[in-house]
């Protein structure tokens, strides 16, 4: 409040700027009852307040940027809308930048742009000015790179101490992003001890069956990053028969020999040494045999390549009520089986016992003719072909051997 003495009048301003957007408001109040007074118009301090007024300032002008969608998985041709506007009663000029150009327009401006194949993996940048502000926005184009073949890849399931676990990596580009990776899977298998690294963008699992597939990729490993997804056909693979090319009869030019054997030599006694012996002696034994190659198959009849190495082979005669280990596993879909005629001697003790001894340096007499069916159900670490293996086994002195596949 200002108090104003002019003479015999008195004024009192009262100043009042509480009116948005009017710089000062005044009404005058008169002290005297007696003194003419001219009042002026409210009005009239309004016009002087507007004329004060300074209208669109920059502080009042907000510029916008959008981008749609804010995040894609790899793929040439796909559209990116990006619009700059700023918001204001008198437009400024507005300049968007994308990365195939630049565009201006007057308060607003969009562009359409078309993913390139050049920008999987990147972040795509795209930026505003106008009404001297500027904002950047970046577009993440995910790639997920999962080195599976396209083709169903092989797993296997783990038995007793064969561990048949497989590690996995993928690799997430931009790496920023790895921490929004999901990994997921079909039936049959387990996956575990997934980790994720944020600087290198690789994630890390390991996947095991848990049960046969019956279809070949019947299950699947899947990561996900947003949009993108990457997907690779599983089979989860046993060993499952002896193929039918391997059956045909072959004729084997073999030599006798001597050797000490017990139920963990090759070939083996399975019998030997029995209960009470100690576990160390062996039985001579002359031998008329040679080691063939047995393939293994799975169960679609394809190569188990080096899924199951190191598998035990244990072979049952039918109707017998035991399975014996051979002391061979598998390598590489195959095993060594040895084939041929063992006759035991009765002569037993320590391998280096002087009766032992005595035995191997005898020289072997030629076996006599005859002939033996087997039949036998195979199972390698304990998953059985099938069908059971069907042979017979024919001796010609002094040097042949026949393998016929019934």
């Amino acid at each position: 409040t200002v108090l104003v003495g002019l003479g015999w009048m008195m004024f009192v301003f009262v100043l009042n700027t509480e009116v948005p957007g009017i710089v000062r408001r005044s009404f005058i109040k008169r002290t005297t009852a007696t003194a003419p007074f001219t009042v002026l118009a409210l009005n009239q301090f309004r016009s002087e307040a507007k004329a004060g007024e300074t209208g669109d300032s920059s502080s009042g002008k907000d510029l916008k940027l959008t981008v749609s969608p804010s995040i894609l998985g790899c793929g040439a041709g796909q559209k990116i809308t990006a619009t700059a506007e700023v918001t204001s009663k008198s437009p400024p000029a507005v300049t968007l930048t994308c990365p195939d150009g630049t565009f201006t327009g007057k308060g607003k401006v969009s562009h359409e742009y078309t993913v390139k194949d050049s920008d999987c993996g990147t972040l795509v940048p795209f930026s505003a000015a106008g009404a001297g502000k500027s904002e950047t926005k970046k577009v993440p184009v995910i790639k997920i790179t999962f080195d599976l073949p396209t083709t169903p890849h092989k797993i296997g399931i783990s038995v007793g101490k064969h561990n048949r676990t497989q590690s996995f990596t993928a690799t997430i580009t931009p790496p920023e992003f790895v921490a929004n990776a999901k990994v997921s899977h079909g039936p049959n298998l387990a996956l575990k001890n997934g980790t994720k690294d944020s600087k290198t963008g690789i994630i890390t699992f390991d996947a095991v069956g848990i049960a046969k597939s019956a279809a070949k990729g019947d299950t699947y490993i899947s990561i996900t990053v947003g949009p993108s997804k990457v997907t690779r056909s599983i089979s989860v693979v046993i060993p499952a028969r002896i193929p039918n090319t391997h059956i045909k009869s072959q004729t084997y030019a073999v030599v006798p020999k001597k050797q000490a054997l017990n139920k963990t030599t090759v070939p083996a006694l399975w019998n030997f040494p029995a209960a009470g012996q100690p576990p160390d002696f062996v039985e001579g034994a002359t031998l008329c045999g040679t080691t063939i190659s047995v393939p293994v198959v799975d169960q679609f009849d394809e190569s188990l390549e080096h899924l199951y190495d190191g598998a035990d082979i244990t072979e049952q005669p039918l109707g017998d009520p035991d399975k014996y280990a051979i002391n061979v596993t598998l390598n590489g879909s195959q095993y060594p089986d040895w084939i041929g005629r063992v006759e035991e001697s009765a002569v037993v003790g320590k391998p280096d016992s002087t009766a032992i001894k005595i035995f191997l340096e005898t020289p072997p007499s030629p076996p006599e003719a005859g002939a033996v069916q087997q039949n036998l159900a195979v199972r390698v670490d304990g998953f059985p072909l099938h069908p059971p293996v069907a042979r017979i086994l024919t001796w010609t002195p002094p040097q042949t051997l026949v393998l016929d596949w019934p």
